[in-house]
This record gives structure tokens, C-alpha cells and sequence, in this order.
């Protein structure tokens, strides 16, 4: 049987939530802080709309991370890959497999740490890059599309 009759199963790549989730921690903190000071009735009331403030900027940023996180994708649907970003106004790239010639990982020390790191695929083409930042386990995804774009190809 050949391969092209039986291609390998979608996946969906998105950017990594572990920012998001420690920017949720860091407004909880904000929370409790200012609820603290509020019961206490020991902080003056401009430490108290600081910690307030810093809470609602905080809140906002993890939302507006959150948000982006859930409409930026890369999808494998079996045949192709597809790259969609955008909330308001969508971007969509599809991208041959036949015609990616390199996946690079770049990662700096803190992405190492965190398992975390841009992805880019280089194609052959008029746009011939795609860059896809803040990916779980970059190495790995990397080889898989890879390995997809190279058993395309020897088909």
C-alpha cells in the first residue's frame, strides 16, 4: 500500500500557554495583595489603586495573550500545512510540503529552560518563510515536519 493513500494523521500546533498562565498567577498575586491591603487597612489607599492598576494591566495582558493564542495555528491536515493568525483581520498561509527545504529552532537560554523556542520553514516560492515563535518542544516539531515534507517528497 502506498504511503500517499495513507498520510499521516492532522495535528494542530499553537503557541505555547505558559505565558499566559504565569501572567494569570501574577494577577491572582495582585489580587490577593490588594485584598489583603484593603482588609487590613494598613497600606494607603495610592498603594492599594497601584496594586489594583498593576492587577488590571496584568489581567489585560494575559487576556490579550490568550486571545491571540487561540487564533494563531499550524495545522497539518494531511496533505498540506496550514498557518492562520489573526483575530480581527485573519492571515492564512498554506504551505506545500513538497516545497519546505529547511526547518530551523532557534532558542535562547531562557527558551531552553521554559522547553520552549521559534520555529521557521524555509520553502522554496515567492515567500519562501515562515516563522512561528513561543512553540512547545520546537526541536521535535521541527522533525516531524520534516520528516513529513521529506516523505512527501519520495512519494
Amino acid at each position: 500500500m502506498s504511503s500517499s493513500s495513507n498520510p499521516a494523521p492532522a495535528f494542530t500546533i499553537r503557541p505555547t500557554s505558559k505565558f499566559v498562565v504565569f501572567t494569570y498567577v501574577v494577577t491572582v498575586i495582585l489580587g490577593a495583595l490588594a485584598c489583603a491591603a484593603w482588609y487590613s487597612k494598613a497600606a494607603q489607599v495610592e498603594y492599594l489603586y497601584l496594586i489594583l492598576g498593576l492587577g488590571a494591566l496584568a489581567l489585560f495582558l494575559a487576556a490579550k495573550r490568550h486571545v491571540r493564542l487561540q487564533f494563531t495555528s499550524l495545522t497539518y491536515d494531511g496533505h498540506s500545512l496550514k498557518y492562520q493568525d489573526g483575530f480581527f483581520a485573519k492571515s492564512t498561509r498554506m504551505l506545500n510540503l513538497t516545497k519546505i527545504q529547511d526547518v530551523r529552532v532557534d532558542q535562547g537560554v531562557m527558551d531552553r529552560m521554559l522547553g520552549i523556542g521559534t520555529v521557521t520553514f524555509e520553502t522554496a516560492g515567492d515567500s519562501s518563510r515562515l516563522v512561528m515563535e513561543n512553540v512547545d518542544r520546537p526541536q521535535d516539531v521541527a522533525h516531524r515536519i520534516l520528516s513529513l515534507a521529506q516523505s512527501t517528497r519520495s512519494i
